[in-house]
């Protein structure tokens, strides 16, 4: 079978293009004639539900890795995604979500009630972080560090949902008060020329690196002494199992998903988003007391074997069977 691309959906909102994808979706659909069609993504979410719909699919699933809306955003804003997932929420015959949180905020917003939501992880191949073998030491050379430099990191798109502008202002506060701790951000994206200019501003060109985007993050997670996430709302940010299967002590924001990979103080902290002296506190706590950083890291390790990929492929394949023999 041929894969028929669709270069008009867009991650933007683009009345035209978007109208364009769905009618070239729809078409798509329709001459394949699937049994099952899986969406994923709010707004690729939207557009497929519908022209499933429109095209016959007879089982039309989504599933939801948080949500188009949030509490940063315009309230008018927030309230028209709101409608739009409670529309296309009609457009569906079942629901997963990522998390217990994206669950609990489906219900309090009425997108979908408490029973016709089901639990599915996303997840990541847990051995690959586990068993890498590169050192530490590797790393701090190639960015021309001391091996005695405590390095603090995250990894994300430069984007408003990631925050990282907060990233660099925890950088800022922390070292105005110690000089053994250096910062390094993993990703880039549209916030890229502001980042430089913030870091410019607050005079860390010195204690702040940026990566751009990497192909080997489980070598650079084995370097980080504290893995840090900023982000204002989350689906399930595969990020923070990822660095927990490092044996990295993880400081997070307190949005949905992190809720359900994180218990505060025993495998890692939960920090209200923007609050950067939480945060800092958070970390100096790691960055201080050795011991209290691997406890926190080897509880960690021992649970995050739920969000292995070969266990969500297992779940996923058991539901498209029931769902499918339903159907039958």
């Amino acid at each position: 079978m041929t894969i028929d691309f669709v270069p008009d959906l867009v991650r933007e909102i683009d009345p035209i293009k978007d109208f364009s994808a769905y009618f070239k979706i729809k078409n798509i659909l329709k001459k394949i004639k699937p049994d099952i069609v899986h969406t994923h993504s709010s707004k690729a979410g939207f557009i497929g539900r519908i022209a499933a719909q429109r095209a016959g699919v007879p089982i039309i699933i989504h599933t939801y890795h948080g949500f188009s809306f949030h509490d940063f955003q315009n309230p008018i804003k927030k309230k028209i995604y709101i409608l739009a997932e409670k529309f296309a929420s009609k457009q569906s015959t079942h629901l997963f979500a990522v998390s217990n949180a994206n669950i609990k905020k489906g219900i309090k917003y009425k997108i979908f009630n408490k029973v016709s939501c089901n639990l599915t992880r996303d997840a990541i191949h847990i051995d690959k972080f586990k068993k890498e073998t590169s050192k530490p030491e590797e790393v701090r050379k190639e960015f021309n560090l001391p091996i005695n430099i405590k390095i603090v990191g995250m990894i994300g798109c430069f984007k408003p949902q990631k925050s990282p502008n907060d990233f660099i202002n925890i950088a800022k506060q922390i070292s105005n008060f110690r000089d053994d701790v250096k910062f390094i951000l993993v990703g880039d994206g549209v916030l890229r020329n502001k980042l430089e200019n913030l870091i410019n501003n607050l005079n860390l060109e010195k204690i702040v690196i940026l990566t751009g985007w990497r192909d080997d993050v489980p070598r650079l997670l084995k370097a980080f002494d504290v893995f840090v996430l900023t982000s204002l709302h989350e689906g399930l940010p595969m990020v923070i199992p990822q660095a927990m299967a490092s044996g990295i002590p993880v400081v997070a924001s307190k949005v949905d998903g992190a809720n359900d990979i994180i218990r505060q103080g025993i495998n890692g902290f939960l920090v209200k988003p923007k609050d950067i002296e939480d945060f800092c506190k958070k970390i100096n706590s790691l960055l201080d007391n050795k011991e209290f950083a691997d406890t926190i890291s080897q509880n960690a390790l021992s649970n995050v074997d739920e969000f292995d990929i070969n266990k969500m492929v297992r779940t996923q394949s058991d539901f498209y069977e029931k769902i499918y023999q339903g159907y039958c």
